[in-house]
């Protein structure tokens, strides 16, 4: 099963998960760390649309540290947070 969402993830270009995708077996989120790890190697936004977080509503996480781009980073944010309406 996380093989499949991880093999969507790397052609859909964002992860999907339910919850926080946190495994107690497996010992943390190996899937999150894989794709994080992938979208690192090849320079690109962390893209993770956790659903079914806090009664149902779904969340979007957006790490932009892949992008390597420390200079534009304040910039950056501020158009995402303006752009989503993040108070």
């Amino acid at each position: 099963d996380e093989r499949d969402a991880f093999d969507r993830a790397r052609r859909k270009g964002f992860l999907e998960v339910t919850g926080s995708a946190w495994r107690a077996e497996r010992r943390g989120a190996p899937l999150l760390n894989s794709y994080r790890s992938l979208c690192d190697a090849h320079g690109q936004a962390c893209i993770v649309l956790h659903k079914g977080n806090n009664q149902g509503s779904d969340h979007i996480v957006l790490d932009l540290s892949p992008l390597r781009l420390p200079k534009q980073f304040a910039s950056m944010a501020q158009t995402c947070e303006a752009t989503m309406g993040i108070p």
